[in-house]
């Protein structure tokens, strides 16, 4: 018989982390009680994040309809992913909106006594809901900016835009790109006003924090996707956030309205996310980008998608978005595919404005040398045996004379005779 003095708890958190097979993190986890893996929750949460989508795609073996019961819904990554999970555990609309996070025990136990609450509880249950909705999507887009970001360091060196968007249409869209240049010179880039190339920008309404602007976008073909947008500016510490907002049309001013007019080749969009500059390494700048890019039809004062906030937490579907949908169906594919990859050729821009490499590069060669470790200072006769070595050198240029026959071996040698002494020297 064979006895340990590990805890059950510390023998699980043990396993997660060191075995690399998904399917025997899962068993350490999700069928033990959470108690054993409470103080991992965040690497378990994280864990499954960045492998969520991959068992969706996969459907490995262990993966099967018991252990996907026993992941927590709040740590599927994107909502989208969250709202097809709930469907396929058949729950109701109404346990859907009571999250974790607002339903207690206690008002769980009211609402079985009571099946008839009053109108006005339930709408302080929906407000609540959508309360904690609103700061659940904050707390998924910061874990996702920062999953970006790491996702540039371990790139290193390469330019272009790095993307971590999922195939499902009506997915959240996760752009980064690295900008040669501090933080602060991306951001007043993007907030200048620019009527040339192909971003151009049109501030219509500024504030202290906050700005309504007209973004012009030229694509191939010679189609421009307009966006009419309220740009919010939060800096934080070293970093700035924007967060991006399509502007109403009611309040849309008399310049704003004239500029609402289509053109031939112009299609309408929106854009609805955030945009954080943070600093990167070598003095460059990290943009990311989680949010939504999505056509915008005549008429429509919001857009139909992913939204944070009250308004998306209470909202029902309404006649008006079923005809936006329609008409946003009757898009020619490439219009379509022109309004989603606005936002790639907007970001490519903000990338090639300060695109300067060869700085870059001699950054990366300063930051090198300057964390070599310096040489230990030459002891005493280690100085005298170089001074002895040049005299020795001194001596076989002046008076060495080659062996004869070792002109074509490998070792070179030299004889001399100096005060009846006879040297030699091999090199």
């Amino acid at each position: 018989t064979f006895y340990s003095a590990e805890r059950g708890k510390d023998l699980t958190i043990r396993n997660f982390r060191e075995r690399s097979e998904d399917s025997t993190k899962a068993s350490y986890t999700f069928q033990m009680s959470k108690h054993h893996w409470n103080s991992i929750e965040e690497e378990v949460r994280s864990w499954v994040e960045s492998n969520w989508s991959k068992w969706e795609e996969e459907k490995p073996k262990w993966f099967d309809e018991n252990m996907r019961a026993r992941i927590p819904i709040h740590y599927i990554p994107s909502l989208e992913a969250r709202e097809r999970e709930k469907e396929r555990r058949g729950l109701t609309k109404d346990d859907q909106k009571c999250t974790q996070e607002v339903t207690t025990v206690t008002e769980a136990a009211e609402m079985k006594i009571n099946p008839k609450t009053p109108k006005t509880d339930t709408d302080l249950s929906s407000l609540k809901a959508a309360i904690a909705r609103n700061k659940q999507d904050q707390e998924e887009n910061t874990r996702a900016s920062n999953t970006l970001r790491r996702n540039l360091l371990e790139r290193g060196a390469v330019e272009g835009l790095l993307t971590n968007s999922t195939k499902e249409q009506q997915s959240t869209t996760q752009y980064a790109v690295v900008s040669h240049s501090p933080p602060l010179n991306v951001l007043n880039y993007i907030l200048s006003d620019s009527k040339i190339g192909i971003f151009r920008r049109h501030s219509t309404s500024v504030t202290e924090s906050k700005r309504n602007i007209v973004w012009k976008v030229e694509m191939k073909g010679g189609i421009v996707i307009e966006f009419q947008l309220n740009l919010q500016i939060d800096p934080s510490n070293d970093s700035t956030t924007i967060k991006i907002e399509p502007i109403k049309e009611e309040n849309l001013s008399e310049e704003e309205l004239k500029a609402n007019i289509r053109t031939k080749r112009s299609l309408k969009a929106s854009i609805t996310g955030e945009l954080k500059i943070a600093p990167f390494e070598y003095g460059q700048s990290a943009l990311t980008f989680i949010g939504k890019v999505s056509p915008l039809v005549k008429g429509e004062d919001n857009t139909n998608h992913f939204t944070t906030g009250l308004v998306n937490g209470l909202g029902q579907n309404s006649e008006k978005d079923q005809t936006s949908n329609l008409a946003i169906a009757r898009l020619s594919k490439k219009d379509r595919i022109a309004i989603k990859d606005s936002l790639k050729v907007l970001l490519g821009e903000i990338e090639k404005e300060f695109r300067q490499p060869e700085m870059v590069d001699e950054r990366r060669k300063k930051d090198f040398v300057d964390d070599l470790p310096n040489a230990p200072k030459l002891t005493s006769d280690e100085e005298g045996m170089l001074v002895r070595l040049g005299h020795l050198n001194n001596a076989l240029e002046e008076k060495g004379k080659r062996v004869k026959g070792t002109l074509k071996e490998d070792v070179d040698k030299f004889l001399w005779n100096e005060g009846g002494k006879v040297w030699g020297a091999y090199g």
